[in-house]
């Protein structure tokens, strides 16, 4: 269906380009929060340095119950090198579609994104469509686009591993 826009609208309307597909998180089954892997740690992210992967190393050393990472979007050149010398479980997918990404989160009990610059974060709200703990930061629109989300805690500093952990 085709429509115009009145000349008022116009200057109004943002597109969106990295959105999600409503369709894949569409007849979301809301009983997933009792099936969730405890202790489930996923991040998503292809610049791993603004994503503040490094951050996030650092925070799990500090964490001293078992858990298990998911790290996509990274390549795997890249994670064994960050990884080489960390004693817990970890996966790493370089480059994974969205409808894997989305069976993923429905897995994840924490999603943590401890970016260094975000705009949007559209991670985080795929994120949140799968009712995932979010533990992220301050940065650009994130606080807005999270703010009315129970499960987030947001990092004031993304360089504060030692609150990153407690907040993981």
């Amino acid at each position: 269906m085709r429509f115009s826009l009145s000349p008022f609208a116009v200057n109004k309307i943002i597109g969106i380009s990295n959105s999600f597909d409503n369709d894949l998180v569409s007849g979301f089954d809301f009983n997933i929060l009792k099936m969730k892997k405890k202790r489930l740690i996923t991040f998503i992210k292809t610049d791993y340095k603004i994503g503040g992967l490094e951050i996030l190393i650092k925070a799990l050393k500090y964490i001293h119950s078992s858990f298990h990472l998911n790290v996509v979007g990274v390549p795997k050149n890249i994670t064994q090198k960050l990884f080489s010398n960390l004693d817990y479980e970890i996966s790493w997918f370089e480059k994974l579609d969205q409808k894997n990404v989305f069976k993923m989160l429905k897995n994840t009990e924490v999603f943590c994104l401890p970016s260094h610059s975000e705009t949007f974060g559209v991670a985080n709200l795929e994120a949140v469509a799968h009712c995932c703990k979010i533990v992220t930061t301050k940065i650009g629109g994130i606080p807005e686009a999270l703010e009315n989300y129970k499960n987030v805690t947001l990092i004031e500093n993304p360089c504060d591993y030692n609150m990153l952990a407690q907040a993981i």
